[in-house]
């Protein structure tokens, strides 16, 4: 049986916001859509928690790619690298 949390279920089990959660969940494919309710599977925290971890400084900066990605990887890779760009866009807009 498929056990199905609400994004504030989720958010305490794993000590996020709610609005951070919701948007990891959203971006990897992990909401659950059933008319206006949103939910994420209790079975898929881990998947998602697992997806959303960055790879160390260090261990990826010297390689173009890390051999074993995959082209879902590999955009997930280009994804975080344009959001952080992105990020320091505004950052430095702010401090114009």
């Amino acid at each position: 049986m498929v056990k199905l949390l609400t994004i504030e279920q989720a958010s305490e089990i794993l000590n996020v916001p709610k609005a951070s959660l919701r948007t990891a969940a959203e971006e990897h494919g992990y909401l659950v859509r059933i008319g206006r309710a949103v939910r994420i599977d209790q079975d898929q925290l881990r998947d998602l928690v697992e997806k959303c971890k960055i790879p160390p400084i260090g261990e990826t900066s010297s390689k173009k790619w890390p051999r074993n990605a995959d082209l879902s990887e590999q955009r997930d890779i280009v994804d975080r690298c344009k959001k952080a760009v992105e990020k320091l866009k505004l950052q430095g807009r702010k401090k114009s």
